[in-house]
């Protein structure tokens, strides 16, 4: 089997992570007028989560490869999506001229997807244990590897037949709050460096950017 449905998404929100995506930290003038409105939409956030997990294994075709990974490298497809349901409560929000609460939507939408890539790791290291390889690296759209490759992974995934996950004609997932990864395959099993790289990320005012480090094998991961 090539294509594995992830079970079990477990997206993890909480008052911590939210802030720190908006960008307001303890101490603030804003957080305490932050914090309350988070605590008021804080119980409708699960009935809002339509998490999505899927993984599939494959061979970089040859448009998609790259200067250092040519055609026929095995690669690992992953795609999670949180739905749309708080992209468009956000939306309202905003509309209505709730500008907190629609900041506050956005950024619950994103540490909600973020969150899912520990089911997704999980996933994707017992395959790697059950096929004997390992992870090289990891590539993401549009630094290390072409946009094409969201198109290749939504048809090959079958997005939109199984979950209903369109694509624009500039290969952007819908709904917008959906990821892909690609992760290179190598056989060396003790190898496993699945993790976003931010020392190679371009996004330098990301809120969760991490100090640069080596990235991690899997005997050196706890």
């Amino acid at each position: 089997m090539d294509i594995y449905e992830i079970t079990g998404c477990r997206p993890d929100v909480g008052l911590d992570q939210v802030m720190r995506g908006l960008g307001c930290a303890v101490g603030s003038p804003a957080y305490e007028d932050m914090a309350a409105e988070y605590e008021e939409i804080r119980k409708q956030i699960p009935a809002m989560v339509y998490p999505v997990g899927i993984l599939g294994f494959s061979r970089l075709p040859d448009h998609l490869a790259t200067n250092r990974y040519g055609t026929g490298v095995p690669v690992a497809m992953g795609v999670l999506s949180v739905g749309r349901a708080m992209e468009e409560e956000s939306g309202r929000q905003f509309r209505q001229g709730n500008y907190v609460k629609g900041m506050l939507w956005d950024a619950v939408a994103n540490v909600a997807l973020f969150s899912l890539e520990k089911d997704l790791t999980a996933a994707l290291r017992e395959c790697c244990r059950s096929r004997r390889v390992g992870v090289e690296r990891r590539l993401e759209a549009p630094h290390d590897i072409s946009m094409d490759v969201q198109r290749e992974a939504w048809s090959f995934l079958e997005l939109e037949k199984r979950y209903g996950i369109h694509i624009t004609q500039g290969n952007m997932l819908d709904p917008v709050k959906t990821s892909c990864q690609v992760f290179v395959l190598t056989d060396r099993e003790d190898v496993f460096r699945a993790g976003h790289d931010c020392k190679a990320c371009g996004n330098l005012t990301c809120q969760y950017r991490k100090e640069p480090g080596e990235a991690k094998t899997a005997r050196q991961e706890s």
